[in-house]
C-alpha cells in the first residue's frame, strides 16, 4: 500500500527509513479529518452515543458529497449558535 501511495504521489515512502506525507497527501489527509470532524460535530449536537457517532461517520464520510457536506456543516454552525432553534428540533425530532 506505501509504494502505491508513493507512486501515486501521496507519500514519499524509503524501505527501512519511513514514510512521510506529500503536500498533496497532507491536502487530503486535512480533507478526510476534516469530513469526520464536520459530520461528528453534527451529530453530537443531537446527543447521539459515541459509539454510533463513530460507526456513522466512518460510512458517511466515504460517501458525502462536499456540496452536501458544506450544507452539514453550515447548519452545524447555525444550530450550534442557535441553541433555541437546536432545542425546538430536538423537541420535535420522532423516536
Amino acid at each position: 500500500m506505501l509504494q502505491k501511495l508513493d507512486s501515486e504521489g501521496l507519500v514519499k515512502h524509503v524501505k527501512y527509513r519511513g514514510t512521510t506525507l506529500t503536500k498533496e497527501g497532507l491536502s487530503i489527509a486535512k480533507a478526510i479529518i476534516d469530513r469526520h470532524e464536520t459530520l461528528t460535530r453534527f451529530l453530537e449536537l443531537f446527543d447521539i452515543d459515541e459509539a454510533t457517532i463513530y460507526r456513522d461517520v466512518e460510512g458517511m464520510a466515504h460517501h458525502v458529497s462536499r456540496p452536501t457536506l458544506e450544507a452539514i456543516r453550515s447548519v452545524t454552525n447555525h444550530l450550534a449558535e442557535h441553541p433555541d432553534t437546536l432545542a425546538t428540533i430536538k423537541e420535535s425530532k420522532i423516536g
